[in-house]
């Protein structure tokens, strides 16, 4: 019988963790175990293996600590919503050849352009999904490069604000849930910005939280670009610096990112586990983002993170009036109004990148 407290639940379930890793390691499988989860390394690859409490989901309500890192809404999309729609996803990949091929063609283009911080991976695979659940028999993409062109004309012309995407896995989703979204307008404001409706994720908490409308704008402009210079895919694929206003380099030996990299090749035939979830370029957008958000977008491309891409915002540029909340960055002006400090903040996305940062090029601050 399950504890009725989460610590409780989390000490049983990592004692599970424990006595199948030991299990594991009989069978000469590496596995490590974390409380809230165990991975499995094998053939180079690692997989990661959570229990599902159901009672646990409730008990989390409101009850964020060490203990807990994560709420039980968010407990629900890592053990059941996901899991569900991956399981779905792997079995259209199945029914069409060109799906997978063409999620990553959509990963791959999302990435070059920069956006990895801002369109989650999920997104992609949901849209890709749509594309091909939604065509009938004698349109269905038979290439991935076919595939990846109609979801480019699909990001420039749908328009998420006014309406939902239903992808309706072997037409699971009941006629209440069909019911609640023929008056999504009326709404519009509970909904996501990108609100993407299927089985066991009705509510779109999939996509509750990126990608967020001006990310889904900026998506939508590429793809109309991406689609006027579809002659050479070579151009689709080059990301556009010139709307950079500052560019970090990055030290290529400490990204922990190769753009050979095969994943299979490594650590085959080693006892040690590898590395995992080792992403310093990530972090450090992460902390970008959440210091300097409100001014900047921090581009990069998560794949190959060579470079990280600052834009201004341009309604956070010039001079307004003192406000204690927004007073981060700022230096007073002879007018007793104040204005960004812009030698504070490029010396403080050198500083919160020590040792990951080679170089900093200053583009264009006259904005």
């Amino acid at each position: 019988k399950w504890p009725e407290d989460v610590q409780g639940i989390l000490r049983l379930k990592a004692a599970f963790y424990l006595a199948l890793k030991e299990e594991l390691e009989s069978m000469h499988i590496t596995a490590k175990v974390n409380i809230n989860f165990l991975d499995i390394a094998r053939n180079g690859f690692v997989f990661r293996l959570r229990f599902h409490v159901p009672k646990e989901e409730k008990l989390r309500a409101g009850n964020i600590s060490f203990w807990v890192p994560c709420s039980g809404a968010e407990l629900k999309v890592q053990t059941v919503i996901l899991p569900y729609v991956s399981s779905h996803l792997s079995s259209l990949s199945l029914q069409h050849s060109a799906y997978p091929l063409t999620v990553r063609f959509l990963k791959h283009w999302v990435s070059i352009h920069c956006l990895s911080n801002y369109i989650p991976d999920i997104f992609c695979e949901l849209v890709v999904a749509h594309i091909f659940l939604s065509a009938t028999a004698h349109s269905t993409p038979q290439t991935a490069t076919a595939g990846f062109l109609r979801v480019l004309s699909f990001l420039s012309s749908f328009d998420w604000n006014l309406y939902p995407l239903l992808i309706n896995f072997n037409h699971e989703l009941i006629s209440e849930t069909l019911e609640l979204y023929t008056n999504f307008m009326n709404t519009r404001s509970s909904y996501p910005d990108a609100c993407i409706a299927c089985p066991q994720n009705e509510l779109s908490d999939l996509t509750r939280d990126s990608p967020t409308k001006s990310s889904l704008n900026i998506l939508k402009r590429l793809a109309e670009k991406s689609l006027s210079n579809t002659n050479s895919l070579d151009s689709v694929f080059k990301p556009n610096t010139t709307s950079y206003n500052v560019i970090i380099h990055l030290k290529r030996s400490q990204t922990g990112r190769s753009p050979t990299d095969n994943p299979s090749q490594h650590h085959a035939k080693s006892s040690h586990f590898p590395v995992v979830e080792y992403e310093p370029a990530r972090l450090y957008v992460e902390e970008l983002s959440r210091a300097y958000g409100q001014l900047c977008l921090f581009l990069y491309n998560r794949y190959a993170p060579s470079v990280v891409g600052v834009v201004m915002k341009r309604a956070g540029n010039g001079e307004v009036k003192f406000t204690v909340n927004g007073s981060m960055a700022k230096v007073r002006t002879e007018g007793g109004m104040v204005k960004n400090n812009l030698d504070a903040m490029l010396s403080d996305f050198d500083l919160m990148g020590k040792g990951l940062v080679q170089n900093i090029e200053v583009l264009d601050l006259e904005i």
